[in-house]
């Protein structure tokens, strides 16, 4: 998913935001608020509407 979004994919750029965003314990280990911050960012960027909601919801998370 990482290799996908580094190549410019939208979709997996707001799927691994999604993915590193998730607080499930399941998923614990690979929270990194960060970096999914990033990730929805260039999804947003890139035209993703809904990644430009979610960008929001996470950059508030952080504060």
């Amino acid at each position: 998913l990482e290799i996908s979004a580094s190549q410019g994919n939208i979709i997996a750029q707001y799927n691994y935001g999604i993915y590193l965003s998730n607080t499930n314990p399941a998923f614990s280990k690979y929270y990194d608020l960060d970096k999914a911050i990033y990730w929805m960012g260039l999804a947003s960027k890139n035209g993703d509407i809904g990644a430009q909601n979610k960008l929001q919801e996470l950059k508030k998370l952080k504060n």
